[in-house]
């Protein structure tokens, strides 16, 4: 099986850490990083232990979520 993986809040620090484990499974195929603030950005530029063949962020509202079997929500969350 090879999976396309959505990435919501990629460039933070669980969603790097996402990313870099996902980037050397086996049944990954693709991993799209998407965030609100650092669309265009490369993730090899934020943590040198991310593969410089991972697409560079996509900002939020360029989801289609239709063509990814799985996402993951690594987004922020404040706390009061």
């Amino acid at each position: 099986m090879s999976l396309k993986i959505g990435i919501i809040g990629a460039t933070g620090i669980t969603g790097l850490e996402l990313v870099n484990i996902l980037q050397n499974h086996p049944s990954v195929s693709e991993i799209t990083p998407f965030s609100f603030s650092s669309a265009g950005k490369s993730l090899n530029s934020l943590d040198e232990r991310i593969s410089q063949e991972i697409n560079k962020c996509l900002s939020f509202e360029a989801i289609n979520f239709s063509s990814f079997d799985c996402f993951s929500f690594a987004q922020k969350t404040e706390f009061q």
